[in-house]
């Protein structure tokens, strides 16, 4: 029980030490501006998206990314082991 209340005591002094060196606030400041390595390729992103394609909308609403090509695995006797194939 006497290590329980030093282990609680050594969290609470780790804690404050946190606290007051500002660690936790540091946390909920405002983020910093992007450099300008990442404002250039963010800016690239826009031109190949079309907002007025409604398939691509749906999928996205769906949270389908990509879709798997046909596997179609075969045996040496050429006997379907896998096969994925959309019917």
């Amino acid at each position: 029980m006497k290590r329980m209340g030093t282990m609680t005591v050594a969290f609470i002094i780790l804690l404050a030490g946190f606290w007051s060196s500002g660690v936790a606030l540091s946390i909920a400041a405002d983020p910093k501006a992007a450099d300008p390595v990442t404002r250039e390729m963010n800016s690239r992103l826009p031109q190949g998206l079309s907002g007025d394609d409604r398939e691509e909308n749906e999928f996205a609403r769906r949270g389908l990314i990509a879709s798997e090509p046909a596997l179609d695995i075969r045996a040496a006797n050429n006997k379907p082991v896998w096969d994925m194939k959309i019917n």
